[in-house]
């Protein structure tokens, strides 16, 4: 998805999209298993009642086109349950088919 996010001469913001959708399901889908993980590794979250969750793609593609200017500079992404529950653009561009034939 990397890749087809940096390749993509339209519609970057679906790759992206997606590749939030699949780093939440990733997390959320383990989450018990990650959080435990960390409170073994960082004891002073342990007292933590929850944790946030979030990622930067660190890549030498994303890099060079921040250079040149194709994407703005990188920043943690926070990643939320909700993301997993995103409209895909397929289902977006269906509901306005649908409501422009007056089938909502």
């Amino acid at each position: 998805l990397v890749g087809a996010w940096l390749g993509s001469p339209l519609a970057k913001g679906v790759f992206k999209e997606r590749l939030d959708e699949g780093v939440a399901r990733s997390i959320f889908e383990s989450e018990r298993r990650l959080t435990d993980m960390a409170r073994q590794q960082y004891p002073a979250i342990k007292k933590l009642p929850s944790l946030e969750w979030g990622y930067k793609i660190v890549a030498t593609g994303v890099s060079t086109a921040v250079a040149k200017g194709e994407l703005p500079e990188q920043k943690v992404q926070m990643v939320t349950k909700e993301l997993m529950q995103q409209e895909s653009w397929a289902d977006k561009a269906q509901k306005a088919a649908k409501s422009m034939l007056g089938q909502a």
